[in-house]
C-alpha cells in the first residue's frame, strides 16, 4: 500500500521525468536552471544557496553586475516549480529556464534593384527590401568621408574570420568565444550561420567576390565586426544550439568592449 506522501514523491518524479524528456520540444535544457542573484557570491557562496534548494551548481557566470548560476536539479523537481521556489528565495533576482536557441534558416528569393558586381548579389532579395542603394547614396556623400566603422558585435555561431570578402571587416582582436559561458578566443564558425550574417552586414560590397555588405558601400565600408560565438554541440540536438548561460555574458562582453549595435 502506497501511502499520500508516497504517492506525492512518486508524482513528482514522474512529473519531473515527463518534462525531462520533452523539454527537448520545449525549447529549454531539461533539468536545468538559470538563476541570478542580487548580490556578487563566489562561486562556493553559489553553490551553497543552490544544493540549499536541493540542486547543484553545474557552473557559475559572472555576469558583469550579478552572477548567475546554472542549478542542476534535482530529480523530483521541474523547471516550473524550481523558477517558483529560487524566485522566492531571498537573494535571488530572478530565475528562468535555461532556453535553448536555434539559427534561423534562410529563404532565398531572386530579386534585383542594388548593384554591384558581387557574385552573390542576386541572391540577396532583402537588399531592397531594406531600400539599401538609398543607404549606400547616403553613406558615399562627402559628409561620410573618413568616419570611423561603427563596431558591431555579431553573437552568432562565430566566423570563418579567412573569408575573402570578410577581409579588414573583422575585429580579430575583440572577438570571441561564449559557447561555454566564459570568454575565450575565437574557433572558427559552428555552422557558418555566423559567417554568414557578417557578411550580410560587413562583406567587402563591389569587390567580384561572394555577397554585398549592407554596411559597406561600393565605395566604403562602415562597419567593423567582433564576431562572439555562444553556440555549442549538445547531446540531443542535431545543430549547434545557444542558451541562455551563453548568450547573457556575450551581450555583457559586447557592451563592455565598445559594441555600438548587437546582433
Amino acid at each position: 500500500v502506497i501511502d499520500d506522501r508516497a504517492a506525492e514523491l512518486l508524482a513528482r518524479y514522474d512529473a519531473a521525468a515527463a518534462e525531462r524528456a520533452g523539454a527537448l520540444n520545449q525549447g529549454f535544457r531539461p533539468g536545468e536552471l538559470l538563476g541570478v542573484f542580487e548580490e556578487e557570491p563566489d562561486a562556493i557562496q553559489a553553490g551553497a544557496m543552490v544544493r540549499s534548494m536541493g540542486g547543484e551548481v553545474a557552473e557559475t557566470i559572472d555576469n558583469g553586475e550579478d552572477t548567475m548560476a546554472v542549478a542542476e536539479l534535482p530529480l523530483d523537481q521541474t523547471v516550473a516549480e524550481a523558477a517558483a521556489q529560487y524566485t522566492e528565495t531571498p537573494g535571488v533576482s530572478y530565475a528562468q529556464p535555461n532556453y535553448i536557441y536555434f539559427s534561423l534558416e534562410d529563404e532565398v528569393e531572386e530579386t534585383q534593384a542594388v548593384s554591384s558586381n558581387d557574385p552573390e548579389l542576386r541572391n540577396q532579395y532583402y537588399l531592397n527590401q531594406v531600400n539599401t542603394g538609398d543607404a549606400w547614396n547616403v553613406l558615399q556623400q562627402a559628409a561620410y568621408a573618413g568616419r570611423s566603422p561603427v563596431l558591431v558585435s555579431v553573437i552568432d555561431t562565430g566566423c570563418y574570420t579567412s573569408h575573402p570578402d570578410l577581409q579588414g571587416s573583422v575585429d580579430l582582436a575583440r572577438s570571441a568565444d561564449f559557447s561555454t559561458g566564459v570568454g575565450g578566443p575565437l574557433l572558427g564558425d559552428k555552422d557558418e550561420h555566423g559567417t554568414h550574417v557578417i557578411g550580410t552586414i560587413a562583406a567587402r560590397t563591389n569587390n567580384g567576390v561572394g555577397v554585398a555588405g549592407i554596411a559597406s558601400s561600393p565605395k566604403n565600408s562602415y562597419a567593423s565586426v567582433m564576431a562572439v560565438n555562444v553556440f555549442q554541440y549538445v547531446p540531443g540536438y542535431t545543430r549547434p544550439v545557444a542558451m541562455s548561460s551563453t548568450i547573457a555574458p556575450a551581450i555583457n562582453y559586447s557592451v563592455a568592449h565598445g559594441a555600438r549595435v548587437i546582433n
